[in-house]
């Protein structure tokens, strides 16, 4: 996720490392989610696009 160009989220396969898959650590972007929420809201309502964008880590490998 990229807000402004001032970089968002990330959010990958934990599997290889599941002791990180914790709030504190690799997941501590969901504190985040509300603002980025209300950004988005503001966003739209001042006309600018939503654009989503999936990436499959598979594909690059």
């Amino acid at each position: 996720m990229d807000i402004d160009g001032r970089g968002g989220f990330w959010i990958g396969c934990l599997s290889e490392d599941p002791e990180d898959a914790m709030l504190e650590r690799n997941l501590s972007f969901v504190y985040s989610i509300e603002d980025w929420i209300k950004q988005a809201y503001e966003a739209g309502k001042n006309g600018e696009p939503l654009e989503i964008t999936h990436e499959n880590e598979e594909d690059e490998e």
